[in-house]
């Protein structure tokens, strides 16, 4: 019999449990005649039975999933049943149905706006590119990786020639064109110039046409080429199958269009909205600066071949080796280290502020989401009582608890679900809003927000999460009760509130004091922001970007154009003072120098690092920044960029402390810079900045590069901001039409994340509040519906109306009083991780906090009295009689 048994042993187990007894019999009595008459016999009984076998075990297996057929079909028949049940009690009751989804939508499409905007931020990957998890972004870094430096063209090449962990790097930069198809007026727009591998790097296909030849980036074209974005495409030359190939106007010169990018492609930074590229070999044309070969001024990426530690370690030793040869700055050779970031659309650094930013709302998303499912679960479990007879009736029929569990987890999830659709349109909504918030500074940003797959995934998953969390409550708490209990008295278990209950509106209470001190601090950091002295006055200032070069301006043209700019803006009527500058305080970027001071009297060099920036004669009377000492520049000085300077009050200590700083001399590289004037300390970076060093120099005008022209007027400023335009128009009438915006909206982006952060907590407290408002309304008046007899009974003994609404109101304010006392000490714990978004605003601000509990007691005043009085007012007879 081993044969045998070995034979079965290959069989399935049910197999094996069905026929092995039988089998074993019918072929044990074969085997013992077979083996009288031969090894032959043997052999033929085997042939011989062996298929009866596996036909007789087929046979026994199609038989078994038809005998498990009808279990799967009745557990689908019980699922159609529930959805069916589920369905009519909803749409029998659609009050109780509208506030639960209600509810649910304004959670998840609180957390679903804030997902969808990190999402498209941060998460979602470049549009259009190949393997976008190979690609990253390589940055130069100092040894303590805290400071980071682009690349210099000669630089590039050799990561390019000899980074054999790569397959492939590419390089870009920022670039302003101006384009003026046809006899078209031209326009502004933001460009990028590009080496000529970087649309097959990223693994971009045209839309149409074709992108750039890989070719040397040093040897310029014998016609200019420029890759247009689709948007461009359909905007300035109306969707034209024939533009490839057409002859545009950029920057002054013809360039031939050879390809459109695909929909959706912005480049390496999706915030960023760039409308053309052009290669690295029109750079000459496009940024005629000086030295670019060998000064940082390219962002490099590149895509994997190896893993990225390698890849890291094999750039490290690069930087090292180029730092020894390289005709860059000492400090600039000192960033030796190499450091790989993912290429999701955002620089590292970015990405890292982002992400924390979002974090803090989306916490107080969340709470409101929590909110929104402890309210659906008091609604709930208030429902499961009310339905406790008809669940133990069921359950007297033969209906087990877990069929009811999953009926009534059923109906929550079919809510929760409805809820997720209606937080999905919250979001459309509350992205569109987002997307028109203003966004600082002069680069075109443009953010595409609308939620997608990953979103509406998160929302769906979050929403069924949150509902079973709350949902598993009430539904085993609706059918715990006795049977024979429950039959005999079917509303007992509706005379009293859970603490379950109380403790759910405690927490939705609590949740949403935490969204109100949030909001209010943020409130308060704005009023602070609004006050604090930023050192120059913005009001009544218009500024207007110029970038000669993307006019296409060489050196002698540019400073021309610019004189006489000024000058026709200076006769225009209520025009006071104006004068040019590189770089605006709190809506740019200074430049990083490093200065050594040197007193009249030859001391131990100190170097300092501090920031920098060029302006011309008329700046601090333009900004009204008062000077402590000495002079500014004059006119003669900024024609011939002297080499003379003013700095701030702080690097005057710094440098000079207890000197006077007029007449000193500090040295820049190899200049040796007089010290003119000393002006007062200003912002430059964030509002809430310490007093920085700071190093004004005469601009150099007679240089192509973008300058900002300040106009301070006295009246009518939109009347001059129109004057102005008209002016630098009348000058070269084949210039884009110029931006002129008031300098005080570009400071007032400087409190962008707080205008943000103050909008959407505010509004987001706003909903929760209501919620919590809401559930504590709902619970006291479920409990005065169950105490409606012990009511009637006092009312009959004498107890005055003012008793019985003090009797109720108490209850709700000993809930209100926990729910605040919670969350001032959860405000106190969560608002201390905000501290840099609060200007100096403590998390213990007595203003802000007693505001936001001041608002908390009227609300929950409101939500307490309206029961509570209704309930004084209820006949004391009817309230005898109605139990």
């Amino acid at each position: 019999m081993h044969g045998f048994d070995r034979l079965i042993a290959l069989f399935p187990r049910e197999f094996r449990d069905a026929f092995g007894v039988e089998m074993r019999g019918v072929f044990a009595a074969q085997l013992a005649a077979a083996r009288q008459r031969g090894r032959a016999a043997v052999c033929r009984l085997w042939m011989r039975t062996t298929p009866r076998m596996i036909g007789a075990a087929w046979r026994e297996h199609r038989a078994a999933r038809q005998r498990a057929r009808p279990r799967r079909a009745s557990r689908l028949g019980e699922l159609r049943a529930d959805l069916r049940l589920t369905a009519r009690l909803l749409i029998r009751r659609p009050g109780f149905t509208a506030a639960v989804v209600a509810a649910i939508a304004i959670g998840v499409g609180a957390v679903a706006t804030i997902f969808s905007a990190v999402n498209a931020i941060v998460l979602r990957p470049l549009p259009g590119t190949r393997d976008g998890s190979a690609l990253v972004g390589i940055e130069r870094r100092s040894p303590d990786m805290r400071d980071g430096a682009s690349a210099s063209y000669l630089l590039y090449a050799q990561i390019r020639d000899r980074a054999r962990s790569l397959d492939g790097a590419a390089a870009w930069s920022r670039v302003a064109l101006a384009i003026r198809p046809d006899a078209r007026d031209g326009a502004s727009i933001a460009g990028a110039i590009v080496s000529s591998n970087y649309f097959a790097v990223l693994g971009v296909q045209p839309f149409r046409g074709r992108f750039f030849d890989v070719l040397d980036d040093t040897r310029p074209l014998a016609e200019p080429e420029i890759v247009v974005s689709f948007d461009l495409w359909q905007r300035q030359l109306d969707a034209d199958a024939a533009a490839v190939g057409r002859r545009v106007h950029v920057n002054g010169a013809r360039y031939r269009i050879v390809g459109v990018a695909p929909p959706g492609f912005r480049g390496v930074f999706t915030p960023l909205k760039i409308d053309a590229w052009v290669p690295l070999s029109t750079q000459p044309h496009v940024r005629p600066q000086r030295d670019l070969t060998h000064a940082p001024w390219l962002w490099v990426f590149g895509r994997l071949r190896a893993d990225r530690d390698r890849a890291r370690a094999e750039l490290t030793d690069l930087f090292s080796s180029w730092a020894q040869t390289s005709p860059e700055s000492a400090v600039i050779r000192a960033y030796t280290s190499a450091r790989l970031t993912p290429l999701t659309g955002l620089p590292d650094d970015a990405r890292v502020a982002i992400l924390s930013f979002s974090g803090v709302l989306m916490g107080a998303a969340m709470l409101v989401l929590l909110i929104a499912g402890a309210n659906a679960s008091s609604l709930l479990a208030a429902r499961a009582i009310s339905r406790r007879r008809e669940l133990n009736i069921r359950a007297a029929l033969g209906a087990s608890r877990g069929r009811l569990i999953r009926q009534l987890l059923t109906e929550t999830l079919v809510l929760f679900g409805l809820g997720a659709g209606g937080g999905l349109a919250v979001a459309w909504a509350g992205t569109a809003a987002l997307e028109r918030v203003p966004l600082p500074g002069d680069a075109a940003l443009a953010l595409e927000l609308s939620p997608d797959a990953r979103v509406v995934t998160f929302a769906i998953v979050v929403a069924l999460a949150v509902g079973v969390l709350f949902g598993i409550g009430p539904a085993l708490r609706g059918t715990k009760r006795h049977l024979s209990a429950a039959m005999r008295d079917g509303s007992a278990g509706a005379t009293r509130r859970s603490r379950i209950t109380h403790l759910l509106i405690v927490g939705q209470l609590a949740a949403s004091m935490v969204l109100l001190a949030t909001a209010a601090l943020f409130a308060r950091a704005l009023d602070r922001g609004a006050v604090t002295d930023l050192g120059f006055n913005p009001a009544g200032v218009l500024s207007l970007r110029v970038n000669t070069e993307s006019f296409g301006y060489d050196d002698a043209r540019a400073a021309a154009f610019l004189t006489t700019l000024r000058e026709r803006v200076t006769t225009i009527p209520g025009v006071t003072a104006s004068a040019y500058a590189s770089l605006l305080p709190l809506a740019e970027t200074p430049a990083n120098v490093t200065v050594t001071p040197r007193a009249a009297v030859l001391t131990s060099p100190t170097e300092l690092r501090v920031f920098t920036a060029g302006v011309g004669d008329g700046y601090f009377e333009t900004l009204q920044i008062p000077l402590v000492a000495g002079r500014s520049f004059s006119t003669t000085e900024i024609a011939n960029t002297a080499d003379v300077a003013v700095v701030s009050e702080t690097l005057s200590r710094r440098a000079w402390p207890g000197a006077a700083a007029v007449g000193s001399v500090l040295r820049v590289g190899s200049r040796a810079i007089t010290v003119v004037g000393v002006a007062r300390d200003t912002k430059h970076v964030s509002l809430d900045e310490p007093p920085a060093a700071f190093l004004y120099r005469p601009i150099a005008l007679a240089r192509p590069s973008a300058v900002t022209l300040l106009v301070r007027t006295q009246d009518r400023p939109a009347a001059a901001a129109m004057a102005v335009a008209a002016a630098m128009r009348a000058i070269d009438p084949t210039l884009p039409r110029p931006a002129v915006t008031a300098f005080a909206d570009d400071v007032g982006h400087a409190l962008l994340p707080q205008r943000v952060a103050a909008v959407v907590t505010g509004i987001l407290g706003a909903g929760g509040l209501t919620l919590a408002a809401i559930g504590l309304y709902g619970a006291l008046a479920f409990a005065v519906g169950a105490r409606t007899r012990e009511l009637g009974v006092r009312r009959a003994l004498g107890a005055r109306e003012f008793d019985v609404v003090a009797l109720v109101a108490w209850q709700g304010l000993r809930l209100a009083g926990a729910g605040i006392a919670i969350g001032l000490g959860l405000a106190f714990v969560a608002t201390r991780a905000l501290d840099a978004y609060l200007l100096g605003v403590s998390p213990l601000d007595p203003i802000a906090l007693s505001a936001a509990a001041g608002i908390f007691i009227v609300v929950a005043l409101a939500a307490t009295v309206i029961p509570a009085r209704r309930a004084a007012r209820a006949d004391p007879i009817g309230a005898l009689r109605s139990n």
